[in-house]
């Protein structure tokens, strides 16, 4: 007559592992180190009658709970969220998801962000296999039109770059951009940081072909700074 499910739970394990999950994700959210768990969802689970700290439960999990238990928290909410997606797709015919529900459109612009750093070499919570559910069910990445949205003039040049001739390349101001972007990207490389070059712009370029030396050994990400580009 109440919702104190051990964990785990033998007579059915999904169940204690859909508790476990929620509560170490309820824990997260209180202490401000991912918002996975929307109030919505607690509300819901609240009314219920779940219990986010049964006696004794909380301490145990806390000291078995290691960085695989958060992998395998993590993952069981990717699914669940993966399943709304397909929920709203099916409802709606598309995956545009407003940002007014919130946190599963945030939960897109996570996959893209992620999907972004594997594709630059970069560490990644975006695995092969999670690329490939969501490559099945249609998802759109949009690298180039996250790459466009950053500005007028970027976009404007990344077209021209796209639409001329080899021979054509040479136009003064468009060499002058390309050496520009070269040299937003080396200091992406070098330092992490750039407020001129994000990562969706570098993951288009490099779409179409786009060198970052004219010569000699190209820089990667992989080999510069990992943790503070935007």
């Amino acid at each position: 007559g109440n919702c104190n499910v051990p964990v785990p739970y033998k007579i059915k394990p999904e169940l204690g592992e859909f508790v476990r999950a929620h509560r170490i994700l309820y824990g997260q959210k209180i202490k401000g180190i991912d918002d996975l768990l929307s109030d919505e969802q607690m509300d819901r689970l609240e009314k219920v009658g779940f219990c986010w700290e049964v006696k004794g439960a909380v301490k145990q999990e806390d000291r078995n709970c290691n960085s695989d238990g958060d992998d395998e928290a993590r993952d069981y909410i990717w699914n669940i969220k993966l399943g709304e997606l397909c929920e709203f797709q099916s409802l709606h015919g598309h995956m545009d998801v407003p940002s007014d529900n919130r946190n599963l459109f945030q939960w897109i612009s996570e996959q893209r962000f992620e999907y972004c750093r594997k594709e630059l070499g970069e560490y990644s919570t975006m695995t092969e296999e999670k690329e490939k559910q969501l490559n099945e069910i249609g998802f759109q990445w949009k690298v180039e039109d996250l790459a466009r949205n950053h500005d007028s003039k970027w976009r404007t040049y990344f077209d021209q770059l796209i639409e001329v001739e080899e021979s054509s390349k040479k136009q003064k101001k468009l060499q002058k951009w390309c050496k520009s972007q070269r040299k937003q990207y080396q200091q992406l490389v070098k330092t992490g940081k750039s407020k001129k070059l994000n990562r969706y712009q570098v993951l288009a370029l490099q779409k179409i072909g786009f060198k970052w030396t004219e010569q000699g050994k190209e820089a990667t990400l992989q080999n510069g700074a990992r943790t503070h580009i935007h």
